[in-house]
């Protein structure tokens, strides 16, 4: 039988990261943190940061943010 969880774990952040290397010049990574509010509520945020190399050997950096919302109609 699982350990109960108290009021507070719902409050837990759940941090992922992920990185990305490919043959084609490509390399990125992302980190996400998800948390619980309410029992129906969840909450997100994203973080991505790339570089991309062209074949003339030039650079670029790429950042993005975003949030997203899930609420959830159904227990």
């Amino acid at each position: 039988m699982p350990p109960r969880l108290g009021r507070s774990a719902r409050h837990l952040l759940v941090p992922a990261l992920v990185l990305i290397a490919a043959p084609t010049g490509v390399s990125a990574a992302m980190r996400n943190l998800v948390s619980q509010l309410r029992k129906r509520l969840f909450i997100g945020a994203e973080g991505l940061y790339g570089l991309k190399e062209t074949n003339d050997r030039s650079e670029s950096d790429v950042y993005r943010f975003q949030l997203g919302m899930v609420y959830s109609i159904f227990d």
